[in-house]
């Protein structure tokens, strides 16, 4: 891989990793979103090319590990309907007043599968 091409590639992965939109990560790192998603799909494309078997790279075998994570919301009976417990794992509970932000719970979830 040429070091543009490598240059790129971290970028995406670290897209991916954070879970966030190319548009937010571009903002964050003084980036032209429309230069990163050219890259993703021409080294998507390159993957496609250095691996024919149409065996999903080792990258890609992550991702697709990590689409669904389990989650369990504990039902409770009591009056304030928004809230909820999420338990991450054992011993690790997390107890909400308010249902949180979509990419909030994202990054908590990815930290949690990082320790």
């Amino acid at each position: 891989m040429h070091d543009t091409s490598h240059y790129w590639a971290q970028h995406i992965a670290a897209i991916q990793k954070e879970s966030v939109s190319i548009a937010e990560y571009a903002r964050r790192q003084g980036l032209d979103p429309q230069q990163l998603y050219r890259w993703r799909h021409r080294l998507k494309n390159e993957s496609a090319v250095q691996n024919p078997t149409h065996e999903p790279t080792q990258h890609q075998r992550h991702i697709q590990s990590n689409r669904f994570i389990s989650v369990q919301l504990e039902d409770r009976m009591t009056t304030d309907t928004n809230g909820c417990i999420l338990r991450l794992g054992p011993g690790i509970s997390l107890e909400l007043s308010t249902l949180p932000d979509p990419q909030w719970l994202v990054r908590v979830l990815n930290a949690s599968r990082s320790q």
